[in-house]
């Protein structure tokens, strides 16, 4: 970038952003050294920020933290010191680090649903049918209508108000009715019990959430000495691409 002395100047990072209609300018300066950071290359930074246009604020990366002396001056004038680096083991004590999550489920297999009609009324209106009745419906499109309570229910809601205590082959469940009908479509059968026989089978799962995997650093703000842990590709990678998409 070119500042108002007209010299040129390696940035590595710039972004402009407006909050509120006002406009705000970043510049970030990284180093990747083996050791803290001294006092003169804040004070090298400095002198960037104000060769730049006005009211740039600055922020300084580093992987090995600062040296007292640059701590104090970029205090003195408003630089923002961060220490990014790899999250280690310490950096995890006293967090979260695995969570497991175990799904246990029973649910019914194989079902087979038996009406047993009211013989005597099915002589009586449908001689040519017989009293075990058998034919092919959606059970969410078959009723049984109970006449002594005026309840509607599906053979599907039936079913799913059936117990699934335990694991199991071979379980039946009984309904009795002193005066209901099956309810197919414009169709009424008068039955006497419906009876379903089913399996209960069972489903164990456990699934296992790691923190370690989606965190790659740790990013310390000096100032506050407030730390957090970050899947810092991610991030980066985010903010990226909001950048090429601005200055693109």
């Amino acid at each position: 970038m070119q500042g108002k002395s007209g010299a040129s100047h390696q940035i590595d990072l710039y972004w402009e952003f407006k909050i509120a209609g006002i406009k705000h300018c970043v510049a970030v300066e990284c180093k990747d050294y083996n050791r803290a950071i001294g006092k003169d290359k804040i004070e090298a930074f400095k002198s960037v920020l104000d060769d730049l246009q006005d009211n740039v604020k600055g922020i300084f990366v580093s992987r090995k933290g600062y040296q007292k002396g640059a701590k104090a001056f970029a205090e003195s004038y408003g630089i923002g010191l961060l220490e990014i680096r790899e999250a280690t083991e310490e950096d995890f004590e006293g967090k979260v680090r695995e969570i497991k999550v175990v799904i246990h489920a029973l649910f019914h297999t194989n079902m087979r649903v038996e009406l047993i009609a009211d013989k005597e009324w099915m002589e009586q209106h449908y001689p040519e049918a017989s009293a075990n009745m058998g034919f092919t419906a959606l059970n969410i499109q078959t009723y049984i209508y109970n006449a002594q309570d005026g309840a509607m229910r599906s053979i599907c809601d039936i079913q799913n108000k059936i117990p699934r205590n335990k694991p199991g082959k071979g379980y039946i469940y009984r309904e009795h009715y002193e005066d209901a009908y099956l309810v197919y479509r414009d169709v009424q059968y008068k039955i006497l019990e419906i009876k379903i026989t089913y399996d209960v089978e069972e489903s164990v799962e456990e699934i296992c959430i790691r923190g370690n995997p989606c965190v790659t650093a740790l990013v310390k703000n000096v100032a506050s000495d407030e730390s957090r842990l970050v899947n810092l590709t991610q991030r980066m990678g985010q903010e990226y691409r909001v950048l090429e998409k601005k200055h693109g």
